[in-house]
């Protein structure tokens, strides 16, 4: 998907500003010209559920946090609802989040490359969206999500990045944990 079609996507689900990177602030991190271009013409939310937030620079996590050196490839560019740094992972170009409690020690898989982690952010908003619409303003919040849609989200993450569904990883939590509240 391309960033105009993103762009025009998240608009369709009610999103709030996407906020584009500038060209500079990504010269000192690895990404393949399709990302950059996403990112400086399309860019991520300020937030993102579940409990998401993003800047729109990328900084060296050993630089950030103050941690060891031999985790200079990891370059943050948000945080999870915990403090945990999300990170552009440049050894694979995965998405993680580093554990911050751990000195950055403890890694979890989020997606497999940042174009899919946007797409993630797209189709989990949809997500939202549809519940939202199905069962009422508090229906997330409430947990009281439509099996179907239940469904849905985990054939479209599987079809999106087949590795971000398997155990352990960011998303395949994400989702077990609404399956065991309903």
């Amino acid at each position: 998907m391309g960033p105009e079609q993103y762009v025009s996507k998240w608009k369709e689900m009610q999103g709030e500003e996407l906020m584009r990177f500038h060209e500079d602030s990504l010269q000192d991190v690895t990404l393949d010209q399709e990302t950059k271009r996403f990112l400086t013409e399309a860019g991520l939310p300020g937030s993102a559920a579940p409990g998401l937030d993003f800047n729109t620079f990328f900084e060296s996590v050993a630089e950030w946090g103050g941690w060891d050196e031999s985790l200079h490839h990891y370059h943050r560019f948000g945080s999870t609802g915990w403090g945990d740094p999300i990170c552009l992972d440049e050894t694979d170009g995965s998405v993680v989040h580093l554990d911050h409690e751990k000195d950055g020690k403890r890694r979890t898989f989020i997606n497999s490359s940042l174009l899919q982690f946007a797409e993630f952010l797209l189709s989990y908003r949809q997500f939202i969206k549809e519940t939202l619409d199905e069962n009422g303003e508090d229906a997330y919040m409430d947990n009281n999500i439509p099996e179907r849609l239940m469904k849905w989200i985990a054939e479209e993450f599987e079809r999106i990045d087949p590795a971000a569904c398997r155990k352990g990883a960011f998303w395949a939590t994400e989702l077990r944990n609404l399956e065991e509240e309903a």
